[in-house]
């Protein structure tokens, strides 16, 4: 098995079962690997929840889009928060021709 690449949930689970060969300043042992598993499932989960609660969404199903440009002003830190860390992890989808409406899973609906 060769260590994730990026920061995948259930690869990291999988490697958390793997000898563990990182560079010496990190020391994690296999309870702390599925440890931060635990961390990126709930921060995941904790993002998606604060744009589905604070954004405005049109369509159902797998075709609900999110407008991000009406939020609160007491909502818009922490949802450009979310909306930055959805991207960063690969999970965010923005539409084409409309930018400003996003879907807070990847392109494959995950």
């Amino acid at each position: 098995m060769t260590k994730p690449t990026e920061f995948d949930v259930k690869e990291l689970r999988a490697w958390a079962n793997e000898p563990i060969c990182v560079p010496r300043y990190f020391t994690f042992d296999r309870e702390g690997l599925r440890f931060l598993a635990d961390v990126l499932d709930l921060a995941d989960s904790n993002a998606r929840a604060d744009i589905e609660c604070h954004l405005i969404y049109e369509g159902e199903g797998a075709s609900i889009w999110y407008d991000t440009t009406r939020v609160d002003d007491c909502d818009r830190d922490r949802v450009d928060q979310a909306i930055r860390y959805l991207e960063a992890r690969g999970q965010l989808t923005r539409k084409p021709g409309a930018p400003e409406w996003i879907r807070p899973w990847g392109e494959d609906g995950a």
